[in-house]
């Protein structure tokens, strides 16, 4: 009898231990920060896909506000070419998020991948608004409390 008890009892601080772990142990910090790439992730592909031709300049400031490494590298040093394309195409864009999810994260260096679908409403100047999905396959790293676009790659229309 005493066994029986013995054993229900550490039954249910195993059982205890385990439940508790699940909401605040390694997984659970692990499933915050992918939640966290996730929101912010997507926060930066609708930025480096919203555009408008009234304040380029703005645009430039936003697209690089939400970069890092070789991207930001690449915004930089074209800086002068986007401008242009920006004026040029007379156009301004809203951006949603259709679908997204964190493929790879490793929190240790600060790196994370993540795929996503967007729909992008183009709106030329006087025109007609067309809509567009496109795939999009992401790098991030964490810089500080936040998550940058490294790199952005269309993989899909």
């Amino acid at each position: 009898m005493r066994l029986l008890a013995a054993l229900g009892v550490l039954g249910t601080l195993w059982f205890g231990w385990s439940w508790w772990d699940a909401g605040h142990g390694d997984a659970a910090r692990f499933a915050q920060a992918r939640d966290e790439v996730l929101r912010q992730g997507e926060q930066r592909l609708v930025v480096l896909n919203t555009l408008d031709h009234r304040d380029p300049e703005e645009v430039q400031r936003t697209w690089q506000a939400v970069a890092t490494g070789q991207l930001l590298d690449q915004l930089n040093r074209d800086h002068d070419t986007y401008l242009e394309g920006i004026r040029t195409a007379k156009t301004a864009t809203a951006v949603k998020v259709l679908g997204a999810a964190v493929t790879s994260l490793d929190v240790g260096s600060g790196q994370a991948k993540l795929i996503a679908v967007l729909e992008v409403s183009v709106t030329p100047d006087g025109g007609q608004v067309a809509v567009k999905r496109t795939r999009f396959d992401a790098g991030l790293t964490r810089a500080g409390e936040q998550w940058l676009l490294s790199s952005i790659q269309v993989v899909g229309r």
